[in-house]
């Protein structure tokens, strides 16, 4: 069991490593910053609640850079929120994306 966990443990840490530069930090007026996860060059993908009024919002991207934000479309049902951000900056696929997102994590349990 303990192999299989640190196997486990290691395909997490790849799969944080690669998709690391495409985390965001969101800030919309009176709200602590909440994440979000960069959908292209200019689309963020955030929870809703964190913009609730349209406001203000400002995406802090993970090279440190701040661009100013519009929101686009919005789920509450799900707490989606869609932000389109201006200018659009620099964007590339994560490395080995294909082969990530076909890994699949269905359960882990402790006895």
């Amino acid at each position: 069991m303990a192999e299989a966990l640190v196997k486990l443990s290691n395909e997490l840490a790849e799969i944080v490593r690669a998709f690391n530069p495409y985390m965001v930090s969101v800030r919309a007026r009176r709200h602590y910053p909440s994440g979000g996860i960069r959908w292209g060059a200019d689309l963020i993908v955030t929870a809703d609640h964190t913009v609730e009024r349209e406001e203000e919002i400002a995406v802090t991207l993970a090279d440190g850079t701040t661009a100013s934000a519009v929101l686009i479309g919005r789920d509450p049902g799900t707490d989606l929120a869609v932000l389109k951000i201006s200018p659009a900056a620099a964007f590339r696929e994560p490395e080995h994306a294909d082969e990530i997102s076909r890994r699949r994590i269905w359960r882990v349990s402790a006895r």
